[in-house]
């Protein structure tokens, strides 16, 4: 069976409550199937890659879901920090390698959501929010003036004090964490300034957390 077929499969299975199962044919497609990261560049003599082999985040990321789904909540989260560390290792090479861990961050924050660890959610929406604004960073002082100028305004949004503020505010709503917002707010920015890589990031947060 095609890696395609196999990942309609995993959704049906789904659907049908046969979790279990679904996580079973998921781990054949990507068995079969081919993740190719954004940094990857094709050698001028290599063919290309078929694409009904080409697995996307978004489909690797479905096996974390499926895995709560039956209970199985530290292998879910294991299986995102497997994928955060080996896309952190390559974020030093792409821009783009960097919205894909800011996406996998994001994608931690709603299984931990989902299972009321609210202060452990905050944390990852603020990475992903800080891996997010380094790439616009990146992006905007990029020679390429379409990218530039695409970028520098979003920037420029993802910087503003009042956006920010609201961002902190909205999602720190539930958490038992003590911390100045107005604190978070800086910090998220000097994050963004600076380009701290994403276990950095974890470390400076907690030393504005008082409790």
């Amino acid at each position: 069976m095609k890696v395609r077929d196999l990942l309609k499969k995993a959704t049906k299975l789904k659907k049908e409550n046969k979790v279990e199962e679904a996580i079973k044919v998921l781990d054949e497609a990507y068995k079969k199937g081919i993740y190719e990261p954004p940094s990857y560049e094709m050698e001028e003599d290599e063919e290309y890659t078929d694409f009904d082999k080409l697995l996307s985040l978004q489909d690797l990321v479905r096996k974390a879901k499926y895995l709560q789904e039956v209970g199985k909540i530290d292998e879910s989260l294991k299986y995102l920090d497997e994928l955060i560390k080996s896309t952190s290792s390559r974020a030093n090479y792409s821009v783009w390698e960097i919205d894909e861990l800011s996406n996998i961050h994001n994608h931690k924050a709603i299984v931990l959501k989902k299972e009321k660890r609210f202060n452990e959610e905050f944390i990852e929406r603020l990475k992903s929010y800080c891996l997010r604004g380094i790439s616009a960073n990146l992006k905007s002082a990029s020679k390429d003036k379409f990218l530039s100028k695409n970028f520098i305004p979003v920037l420029k949004h993802m910087l503003d004090p009042v956006k920010l503020l609201k961002f902190v505010e909205d999602n720190s709503k539930k958490t038992t964490i003590k911390f100045d917002k107005r604190e978070v707010v800086g910090f998220v920015q000097l994050v963004i300034n600076q380009h701290y890589k994403t276990d950095k990031i974890g470390i400076e947060f907690k030393k504005l957390v008082k409790g």
